[in-house]
């Protein structure tokens, strides 16, 4: 599912600027990125339905052979094949 929040608002792409401008362009990648993960999401989404699986896995569910899988708290697995490591610290920004 994809949806904008807030009401009384456009929400259209084109309401963000121009193409070529960054707030634009960040919003268009990240809709072919979506698009380009659809079959994904629906492939898990039966597994999560058909299997009784999870979309947010711990690594230990997909690597228990791993015992450095159980000190990991802040990364997790998006189905069962694609890794998610939030960013939790500014690296290279001053914000806190």
């Amino acid at each position: 599912m994809m949806r904008s929040h807030g009401t009384d608002l456009s929400r259209e792409i084109y309401q963000f600027e121009e193409k070529g401008e960054p707030i634009y362009d960040a919003i268009e990648k990240t809709i072919h990125l979506r698009y380009s993960l659809l079959l994904y999401i629906y492939s898990t989404s039966w597994e999560v339905t058909n299997n009784r699986s999870s979309f947010m896995r711990a690594l230990v569910m997909d690597f228990p052979g791993d015992k450095n899988a159980l000190d990991i708290n802040n990364e997790f697995m998006f189905g069962k094949a694609i890794l998610v490591a939030p960013v939790v610290n500014a690296q290279y920004t001053p914000e806190k």
